[in-house]
């Protein structure tokens, strides 16, 4: 999901979905912080960036149409 080409190939539903289960991620990553379980706390700092490229790509995308 790095580049705006694999996004611009996704249909508005799917990438609706791939910021669902993004968001889902977070909660998951901030759940497992909390308990102490998590290792890798970068993860969730990565999640944030891939919604907020997600969500910047979605609105941009809404307001071309």
């Amino acid at each position: 999901m790095s580049n705006n080409k694999f996004l611009k190939n996704k249909k508005i539903k799917e990438l609706k979905l791939e910021l669902n289960n993004l968001l889902k991620e977070k909660f998951n990553l901030k759940i497992y912080k909390l308990s102490g379980n998590l290792k890798k706390t970068h993860l969730i700092k990565l999640c944030k960036k891939k919604i907020a490229k997600l969500r910047t790509f979605l609105c941009n995308f809404l307001k071309e149409k």
